[in-house]
């Protein structure tokens, strides 16, 4: 996050307090959340992808990470939510 501030020509703290003003959500929360959105997007355009393929393209480190957060955010597994088609209801949390 120390090279996104520096990006914006701001300390850390302005840094998270002016994206909290913006998203309500500190940098690394919308950055994931940025991320998932892309991931849910693969996940139904590439059935081909890997889950751990997905989670690498979307700037996730660890595919067991990133299925966490999936689940936590959309309330079903990444595969699953493949699975599914991508088309159930999804919360937004």
């Amino acid at each position: 996050m120390g090279a996104m501030a520096r990006c914006c020509g701001l300390g850390m703290t302005h840094f998270i307090h002016h994206s909290k003003q913006l998203t309500n959500m500190t940098p690394a929360q919308h950055l994931n959340h940025c991320r998932l959105g892309a991931a849910q997007q693969l996940l139904r355009e590439k059935p081909e992808l890997s889950i751990s393929r997905v989670a690498v393209a979307c700037g996730f480190s660890s595919s067991q990470y990133f299925a966490t957060l999936f689940n936590r955010k959309y309330g079903v597994p990444p595969r699953q939510f493949r699975r599914d088609g991508g088309h159930e209801t999804l919360s937004s949390g």
